[in-house]
């Protein structure tokens, strides 16, 4: 899947979507780039039959999502 933003990763690993939120620096702070890049990652799992749950997490070690960047 091409995302416009390397701040967002998504992987498919047997029925599990797995989206990482990659903005360790800002403690994963969430821009309008990467929003977008949500939006395209949960239509992908979505329209994939085999994916039966999405795992969100954050990357680093400090926080999951700080908020809106």
């Amino acid at each position: 899947m091409k995302l416009n933003t390397d701040k967002m990763l998504a992987e498919k690993d047997g029925g599990i979507g797995w989206m990482t939120f990659n903005n360790p620096a800002r403690r994963n702070a969430t821009s309008l780039e990467m929003w977008e890049a949500v939006a395209t990652i949960m239509e992908d799992f979505a329209a994939d039959d085999s994916v039966r749950v999405v795992v969100m997490k954050g990357a680093g070690d400090k926080s999951f999502v700080a908020g809106a960047d």
